[in-house]
């Protein structure tokens, strides 16, 4: 029998351990603080990075008023603002920004963001050789000091829009090229093989090109936006006129897919049983419409309306619906379903239109009754005279 192969995590650092007796370095009590340090960030990860909650900017004058809030960046460090700082727009703005709000003669639009980093605060006690201490090399500062914390701090900027239009761009690119590679053997027509085998090329083109994606680098974003400022030169002096919120803002979100912003990336679903497939949509508010299980008549059915049937809709938008398709009891393939809001428009349409059919029935049938008195009424009268 083989040994198992064993797989190392590099982004959970290395716990230090200790023992009776033990000459500690400082690179074994710094890594205390790493190992820490790491897990937090492993665990901020996991629900994904963005804004948790706060961090509103709102025009002052002269400037931009944070509230307080909490935000987690992309590398797993989260920050905690407590008050609600006013930040002159000198501060954020760069000197050739400046210059261009005052040349303009529009008003120009940026994008605040916020990144973290890290500060090293106070000093250590002064560096001295004593016996029995470990041999370290004195530090190079003049007073032969070294600093003794780090202090998590957070930088306000005013960017350009484009930078946020870039990444966002990139990640489009990774979607696209993903979907490509994810419905390729979708797009290919095998007439010599069985259904089965057909759906089996499927299924493992699926799973190459999820191991590839997973493989990829996220887009580096450089920190987080949290909202669009619009810049203006007035008398006196450049101010912000508007502060938007709805655009330009990463809230937090657990890490998904790739995805163009308000659709989630539906190959999230690949393999799962239908029920656990359903919960997921429904996790994310993306009704089920319908769930069908694939069999080689439905398959050419389906195919005979539509040539790409079996080329899964990679990205599913926000509002739409769900048509789920089984194959051996998996998820084989989803499609987009119809708008919810949509159908339930048409279905109050066509309600409306058969209540206002019946109610011109309705008269019509009202005027003829009327008549069939009338005349019913004429003829016992002729009657009665006779």
């Amino acid at each position: 029998m083989s040994a198992p192969a064993k797989l190392e995590s590099s982004s959970n650092g290395q716990r230090p351990l200790f023992y009776p007796g033990q000459v500690l370095s400082d690179a074994a009590l710094s890594g205390i603080a790493t190992f820490a340090r790491s897990g937090l960030a492993a665990e901020s990860q996991r629900h994904g990075w963005g804004i948790i909650f706060g961090l509103f900017p709102s025009a002052n004058s002269g400037g931009v008023t944070i509230s307080r809030g909490m935000v987690a960046g992309q590398d797993g460090q989260l920050f905690v603002l407590d008050d609600s700082p006013t930040i002159k727009l000198t501060e954020l703005l760069s000197e050739g920004d400046q210059e261009a709000v005052a040349a303009s003669r529009e008003a120009i639009h940026f994008d605040l963001w916020l990144s973290i980093g890290v500060e090293q605060v106070d000093r250590a006690l002064p560096f001295r050789k004593i016996g029995f201490a470990p041999v370290v090399r004195p530090p190079a500062t003049p007073d032969g000091s070294r600093p003794s914390r780090e202090n998590l701090i957070a930088f306000l900027e005013l960017r350009a829009v484009s930078k946020l239009e870039k990444c966002l761009n990139d990640e489009g690119n990774i979607v696209r090229t993903f979907e490509a590679d994810f419905n390729k053997e979708a797009m290919t027509r095998n007439p010599g093989i069985s259904y089965q085998e057909g759906m089996n090329k499927i299924r493992a083109c699926h799973a190459e090109a999820l191991a590839k994606l997973y493989s990829l680098d996220q887009v580096k974003y450089g920190g987080i936006p949290l909202g669009r400022v619009t810049v203006a030169a007035l008398t006196e002096g450049p101010r912000v006129v508007l502060v938007d919120c709805g655009v330009a803002r990463r809230e937090q979100a657990p890490l998904l897919l790739p995805s163009k912003p308000d659709y989630i990336n539906s190959t999230a679903l690949f393999g799962l049983k239908c029920d656990e497939a359903v919960n997921w949509l429904a996790r994310h508010g993306i009704p089920t419409w319908t769930k069908e299980a694939l069999t080689d008549q439905s398959v050419q059915q389906h195919m005979s309306g539509d040539p790409q049937f079996l080329c899964w809709d990679v990205e599913l938008r926000a509002g739409t619906t769900a048509r789920l398709y089984t194959n051996e009891g998996r998820i084989a393939l989803v499609k987009q379903g119809p708008v919810v809001a949509e159908e339930f428009e048409q279905l109050l349409n066509r309600i409306d239109a058969a209540e206002n059919e019946l109610k011109r029935h309705s008269k019509a049938v009202v005027l003829l009754f009327s008549l069939l008195i009338i005349a019913a009424a004429i003829l016992a009268f002729a009657i009665y005279w006779k």
